[in-house]
């Protein structure tokens, strides 16, 4: 590029607008809007595979143990249950099923957390939460389980977001006391 060339600064501004009126980004620009100008926002997270395998609701292992009943039944009923086969087929059949549920968890909810000075945004499955800090508190010190609005519910997101969920809630609490 040469000092001569004339850089467009505007070239991606037709694509966001076209984006924005499909409604492509309209779900972030309503999370901006919400929570004030951009620097209210203290971290914002998409679970990643990890996360989901180790802090997925109950709800989600008991469809997955579901499903996993089901393929044993259909293959018990093609083969018999001592053989060599059926043995692997058990076993990879438990390692897909327990293994790729995350994965599609993570496509089909696309679970994103932001957090607020203020508030705790939780989006799954396109469907999205807004909860006051104030409504917060910890359900367990062992695990990412939370108390939201009184429900139980764990978060599924890294270490580095629980720390500052917890630390924001003490400011949050303290700051309520006074």
């Amino acid at each position: 590029m040469n000092k001569s060339d004339k850089v467009d600064y505007n070239y991606g501004q037709p694509i966001f607008m076209a984006a924005l009126s499909s409604g492509f980004l309209l779900g972030t620009m309503v999370i901006l809007k919400e929570c004030g100008e951009v620097k209210d926002i203290m971290i914002q997270e998409q679970s990643n595979y990890m996360d989901i395998f180790q802090k997925r609701p109950t709800r989600y292992r008991i469809y997955e143990t579901v499903v996993y009943m089901l393929v044993m039944f259909i293959l018990a009923g093609y083969m018999p249950a001592d053989s060599g086969l059926y043995k692997v087929l058990a076993v990879v059949s438990a390692v897909v099923i327990i293994g790729g549920a995350p994965i599609i968890y993570r496509r089909v909810l696309a679970p994103e957390y932001i957090l607020t000075k203020t508030e705790l945004f939780i989006r799954l499955g396109g469907k999205e939460r807004v909860f006051s800090l104030l409504d917060v508190e910890r359900a367990s010190e062992w695990k990412a389980l939370f108390r939201l609005k009184g429900k139980k519910e764990p978060l599924m997101v890294s270490r580095k977001f629980l720390d500052m969920l917890d630390d924001q809630l003490q400011k949050v609490r303290k700051n309520k006391k006074r």
